[in-house]
């Protein structure tokens, strides 16, 4: 699955997937679309949470005192 993000900040792979608090993966790559320039980043969702609507959205959200990020 991806998404795609006008400004990414610190983001790096492995930082959580959640959905309603949940874990339910891991950010696998990013990198630049060739077309539109905005940053695309992969995303490695569980198999138990493949069913996920075609209209849901994604956010770069940070959590903490340290400001860990996750989706």
């Amino acid at each position: 699955m991806t998404a795609r993000f006008d400004h990414i900040g610190g983001l790096t792979v492995k930082v959580p997937v959640t959905v309603v608090g949940l874990a339910i993966g891991r950010v696998a790559f990013f990198g630049v679309d060739a077309n539109d320039r905005s940053a695309r980043v992969t995303l490695q969702i569980d198999q138990a949470y493949d069913n996920l609507p075609t209209d849901t959205s994604a956010a770069i959200l940070t959590s903490g005192l340290l400001g860990a990020q996750y989706v």
